[in-house]
């Protein structure tokens, strides 16, 4: 009996340890961000929302937006899509306030699943809702403002929801942004996402998320967005990371830890919309960071001269994100665009 007792301790110290080595083998947050960290947890959080915000009802499945609108007469509306399992004022100011000035009302919204939307408790991993489900949530927002067109942009997955939108509803969309994303994600000619990144978020998930303590999200945030920085001369915002990641945890609804899976099953279930995307009409622009190390720029490259008319624009040394030191390129980019839309609209007319 002793010595079955003993081999069983033995088993496991070993899985102890290998699960010990395995979790620690990960990334760590740089000393710059543990200082942000603690600076964070020490000060009031800041709020992040500017607009006015709601909600809409989209059979059966509520969805939160912020509106925030221009000062003077406005000149249209851009609706914003945020990527998987990220809320929407993931958008950071940077990045709309120069649209707002420009003259543009802006929507952001948080996708399904994640942020003060619903999350989906009756999820069917055999019947799971698609991209083209999402894309509606984003139309039904626009209805409930009783806005009939708007400029769509949308980053990583919501470039995917945002495409869906436009080959769905192409009557709707004045332009099409379709930024650090694909056409069809799981495309076999096109090198899958490296898996690094899912032992990544196993790993320090495992030491940061485990206690939901507020450092341990702060941690994970940072060194997750780390790992999708690209290999240009920047260096990421973490106290605007670490204020985030307590205002989600504060003031919202904090993070769904099943919004990841079933944003996958999402992509995965919508399978290509290369036939989609060759039909388009719409004036569009897609934008990619040419260091992108978990969306290839390979797909951009494949499905952008699929989109009759499109432009396309590469931002050197950029990564998976959008660091601020980039928003004026992408910006002045999807400015640009929206006067294509606003012209052909008038053309139209």
């Amino acid at each position: 009996m002793k010595k079955t007792l003993y081999i069983i301790a033995g088993v496991l110290a070993i899985v102890a340890l290998g699960l010990y080595l395995f979790v620690s083998s990960g990334p760590y947050p740089s000393e710059a961000a543990e200082e942000a960290v603690r600076n964070a947890l020490m000060v009031p959080v800041v709020p992040v929302e500017a607009g006015e915000t709601g909600f809409v009802d989209n059979d059966g499945i509520k969805i939160w937006y912020e509106h925030i609108t221009a000062r003077d007469s406005s000149l249209g509306t851009a609706l914003l899509v945020m990527g998987l399992s990220t809320t929407g004022i993931n958008y950071s100011d940077y990045f709309y306030q120069p649209l707002v000035d420009a003259g543009y009302d802006v929507i952001i919204y948080d996708n399904r699943d994640v942020g003060k939307s619903d999350w989906i408790d009756d999820w069917d991993e055999d019947e799971p809702y698609t991209l083209e489900d999402m894309a509606g949530d984003g139309m039904a927002i626009l209805d409930h403002l009783n806005i009939d067109q708007a400029h769509v942009v949308g980053v990583s997955m919501g470039g995917m929801i945002a495409q869906s939108m436009a080959i769905q509803n192409p009557e709707r969309v004045l332009s099409l942004g379709s930024i650090m994303t694909s056409g069809w994600m799981n495309d076999p000619e096109i090198r899958p996402v490296d898996p690094k990144f899912e032992m990544m978020g196993i790993q320090v998930g495992l030491r940061y998320l485990l206690r939901k303590s507020e450092e341990g999200y702060i941690k994970f945030s940072i060194i997750v967005a780390d790992q999708f920085k690209g290999k240009g001369d920047y260096q990421h915002d973490y106290s605007r990371i670490a204020n985030k990641t307590l205002y989600e945890l504060r003031d919202r609804r904090g993070f769904n830890p099943n919004s990841n899976d079933h944003h996958v099953a999402a992509i995965e279930a919508s399978g290509s919309r290369y036939e989609g995307l060759k039909k388009l009409t719409v004036p569009t622009i897609a934008i990619h960071g040419t260091t992108d190390p978990l969306v290839w720029p390979d797909h951009a490259k494949k499905y952008v001269p699929m989109i009759p008319d499109a432009n396309m624009l590469w931002i050197e040394g950029m990564g998976h994100d959008i660091p601020e030191v980039y928003a004026p390129q992408i910006v002045a980019g999807l400015l640009k665009n929206f006067k294509r839309g606003i012209a052909d609209t008038i053309e139209i007319n």
